[in-house]
């Protein structure tokens, strides 16, 4: 039925597994709780599904379950009498409630070991366990579980701690109590009745059981009430009361074949043993040994085998067989002899254990050291690199905020280098428009007076061809030089060469700043091409586009060229400079240049590519 519900689980459950589904967890705390149920008739059946649970536990990565199933499975051996394999379950379930941060859970699982070391004999290390168990729970308000002071009061009583025992047992009493525990009561009361017999103070001892036998019988507890029946017959047997005696371990030897204990029954027999060795029925006795004797053949018990040898002993003692006795009382000292190797060996390796463990303490204690140093130190390294990320970007602001005052220098330099140069233009057309103004009023306007006076007196000295043929040279010098004088005069007019020197002005500005190579060519243009508005207008577009090579172009080598071609004007801006993409880029800062040609009426194209220069097209019509 068992391998029938696990293989359904892993039916529709195996989906969960992936997905870490709650439902799984729940079938598999559901397992868990069946398992426990079961422990109380069937150990063995009980680990079975113990270990399904923990299967499917590990395979989900189900902390909660596998810490589950673990202690279950320590308690399981522990009642089996596996004790080494419930030892590694315990510690097990240990490492997996630190896991999921269950410390008080961590209390509990070394309570079980207290209450496992008991059971295999090594008191002392029950003790311990006990010790750590309340170390965890008292600060956490969790020591309030009667089997943490029941199983520490156990461990003192048969480490012969009486005193400390009564300590522990009055606790798990009083804790019991005051949570209305009826199981726990009982079994305090139990192992206080022990303690009073151990005291020979039979009648408390008597008090305690019959309040343990009562709650036993209560709730069902076979093993308690057996327990009970042969603490009974032990006391009435100290007590002379030998029929009654019998009377309770028969009782008890009852219950104990009704939960086949053979563990416990071995301890009946061997309380009949000496209840009829004490009434000197020696054969009867000797029947009763060799019935506990049976029930040890399953067993691994040396304490109770060297018991059942020095019982022998005693027997065969009082029956005259001296040589049988000595036989057993041999057996008993060899078995005394192993459990005492046995118990200094295990105290050897639990020393070595122990060591081990110091030595692993101290190595991870040194590897936790050099963790915290090397976290320390890449601490350090990233304050420092923080630091020098800070200095870092506080000098490249610097920088920045120089190389952004070195740029506002620079360009208002050249704004200032512009208007120098646009007053120099201007002082320049001045004086041109004066120099023209001069040479035609006193020097083209008397010539043309002088060869006026001249040419009657040529007519008044025609009967001297010599002298008329100087004053004939005369007047062809004087008209020469107002021809000259009227040309150059209308040459320096202002006003037919101004936008042009504003490009050219322009140019000599980005070679002296920039060191590019700049060249301008100018075709053959009409005079009066454009009025003098019109022509600043020109001079600003293409003033502008020569702004946009100096800022963006990152060129070595820039062309202007400009020419006429019937009604219209062409005009070319030319540079090496990085290029960019008309697509994405088409219109970026060039608003005002296409304002500025949509007011002239012209037209703009802009060839260019990444990384192989611009060609600006300019073309204006011209209005004569």
């Amino acid at each position: 039925m068992r391998k029938i519900y696990l293989a359904l689980i892993f039916a529709f459950g195996l989906p969960y597994l992936i997905s870490g589904n709650d439902l799984l967890e729940k079938e598999i705390d559901s397992l868990y709780k069946k398992a426990w149920a079961t422990s109380s008739h069937d150990l063995t059946e009980a680990i079975a599904l113990a270990s399904d649970a923990l299967q499917l536990s590990d395979a989900a990565n189900y902390q909660k379950g596998q810490s589950t199933g673990h202690n279950y499975l320590g308690i399981f051996y522990t009642h089996d009498n596996h004790y080494a394999e419930a030892e590694k379950h315990f510690f097990k379930a240990i490492e997996f409630r630190r896991k999921i941060g269950y410390h008080a859970g961590v209390g509990y699982v070394y309570d079980n070991l207290c209450w496992l070391k008991k059971e295999e004999g090594d008191y002392l290390a029950a003790i311990r366990y006990g010790f750590k168990a309340l170390e965890i729970l008292e600060p956490l308000g969790k020591a309030d579980e009667p089997s943490v002071f029941i199983n520490l009061a156990n461990a003192h009583q048969f480490n012969r701690d009486i005193m400390d025992a009564s300590k522990y047992f009055r606790k798990a009493l009083d804790v019991a109590e005051m949570k209305k525990d009826s199981g726990n009561i009982a079994l305090a009361s139990f192992n206080g009745g022990r303690l009073y017999y151990d005291l020979k103070e039979y009648e408390n001892a008597k008090i305690h059981l019959d309040k343990a036998l009562e709650l036993f019988q209560k709730f069902g507890n076979i093993t308690g009430q057996a327990a009970v029946y042969d603490m009974y017959g032990v006391i009435k047997t100290a007590g002379g009361e030998y029929r009654v005696a019998q009377q309770n371990f028969e009782k008890s030897i009852a219950l104990n074949e009704e939960i086949k204990d053979s563990l416990w029954l071995f301890h009946n027999y061997i309380g009949l043993s000496r209840l009829y060795t004490k009434q000197g029925q020696f054969r009867e006795a000797l029947r009763y040994c060799k019935q506990a004797e049976i029930m040890l053949n399953n067993l691994d018990r040396i304490e109770e085998k060297e018991q059942l040898n020095k019982e022998y002993s005693i027997i065969y003692t009082n029956l005259k067989d001296f040589e049988r006795a000595i036989q057993f009382s041999n057996r008993a000292e060899k078995l005394k002899d192993q459990r005492i190797n046995e118990e200094k060996n295990e105290s050897i390796l639990k020393l070595q254990k122990e060591r081990a463990e110091r030595a692993g303490a101290e190595a991870r204690r040194e590897k936790a050291e050099k963790i915290i140093q090397n976290q320390r130190l890449k601490i350090s390294l990233a304050i420092i690199s923080f630091l020098v990320l800070g200095l870092a970007f506080g000098l490249y602001l610097l920088n920045q905020r120089r190389l952004n005052k070195e740029k506002e220098l620079l360009e208002y330099k050249e704004q200032q280098e512009r208007h120098i140069d646009r007053r120099v233009i201007q002082e320049t057309r001045k004086l041109r428009k004066e120099f023209a103004h001069n040479l035609h009023n006193h020097v083209s306007t008397p010539l043309t007076h002088v060869k006026r006076f001249l040419e009657p007196v040529y007519q008044m000295l025609s009967f001297d061809p010599e002298i008329q043929n100087n004053l004939t040279e005369a007047i062809r010098i004087a008209d020469k030089t107002h021809q000259v004088s009227r040309d150059i005069s209308y040459e320096l007019k202002p006003e037919n060469i101004d936008w042009i020197d504003r490009i050219k002005v322009s140019l000599l500005a980005i070679d002296r700043n920039k060191n590019i190579a700049t060249d301008m060519q100018v075709g053959k243009l009409e005079k009066d091409l454009c009025s003098e508005n019109k022509g600043e207008k020109i001079s600003s577009v293409i003033c502008n586009l020569l702004n946009n090579v100096d800022k963006h172009a990152h060129a070595s080598k820039v062309k202007v060229h400009i020419d006429q071609h019937q009604n219209f004007l062409d005009i070319s801006i030319k540079d090496n400079g990085i290029g960019f993409d008309t697509e994405k880029q088409a219109g970026i800062g060039l608003e005002s240049i296409y304002s500025d040609v949509a007011e002239l009426n012209g037209t703009i194209n802009i060839h260019s590519k990444l990384n192989e220069g611009t060609i600006v097209a300019v073309k204006i019509p011209i209005v004569k």
